[in-house]
């Protein structure tokens, strides 16, 4: 699997990622489109459509994904990444990303998915990457979890990496310092590593998201205008 660092510089993918969180627009799923297209044929490309609106239909139930119209950006932007980051992109891993976290928001199963076409590997992925909160910053536990993706397929530790890269992005708009700092400490001491594993230009990258997000900490005016959106957003 090839790797190109499609990202601009790390500020300005903070910039873009507040910029997604606070300002709810058509921008990020024009910029899916626009890459997708470049990347696919045009049958691969009808298929992750298809899949997009899935994702644009998906309910979250959860109380950590409690607006689906934030999800959805989040998951777009997800994809987005696969998309820009594989040098031979791959519809099924985009397909993926675009519904990564469904089985946690949503209640859906397996069967679900594969009743709507969606692959095998699909399934199977997002079934390795559902995480049991109760132990998401158990190190023991975590230890055996990315295992498990490593053992599964290095696509599937990609597609976690921009995931995690994603929310790293956005460390601007949690407060909880308790939070913050389990999630940063496990993300470094986890995900940085398997992301330097897979290419060395993606582990620098996310070890400057990750130094950025330490030295700024938390926006208040973000914060507060992120929460006041959440408030509104269905």
């Amino acid at each position: 699997m090839e790797i190109e660092i499609y990202f601009e510089s790390v500020e300005k993918e903070f910039e873009k990622k507040i910029q997604s969180l606070l300002v709810i627009s058509g921008e990020s799923e024009n910029n899916f489109k626009r890459i997708v297209g470049t990347k696919l044929s045009n049958d691969d490309y009808a298929g992750v459509e298809t899949a997009l609106e899935f994702s644009r239909n998906i309910k979250s139930l959860d109380k950590n994904h409690q607006s689906s119209t934030s999800y959805f950006i989040h998951a777009i932007r997800v994809a987005t990444h696969i998309a820009g980051t594989m040098s031979d992109a791959d519809p099924e891993c985009i397909k993926t990303g675009l519904i990564h976290n469904v089985f946690e928001i949503s209640g859906f199963n397996k069967n679900d998915l594969l009743k709507n076409n969606f692959s095998n590997f699909t399934t199977d992925a997002i079934a390795l990457t559902t995480i049991n909160r109760e132990y998401q910053f158990d190190d023991k536990y975590l230890e055996g979890y990315y295992q498990k993706m490593m053992d599964f397929d290095e696509r599937l530790v990609l597609i976690r990496c921009l995931d995690k890269l994603d929310n790293l992005l956005g460390m601007e708009v949690i407060a909880d310092e308790s939070l913050k700092e389990n999630w940063l400490r496990t993300l470094h001491k986890f995900i940085i590593p398997m992301a330097y594993s897979l290419n060395d230009e993606l582990g620098k990258f996310m070890q400057s998201a990750y130094d950025l997000a330490l030295f700024r900490g938390c926006n208040k005016n973000f914060k507060e205008k992120y929460e006041s959106l959440l408030k509104v957003l269905p």
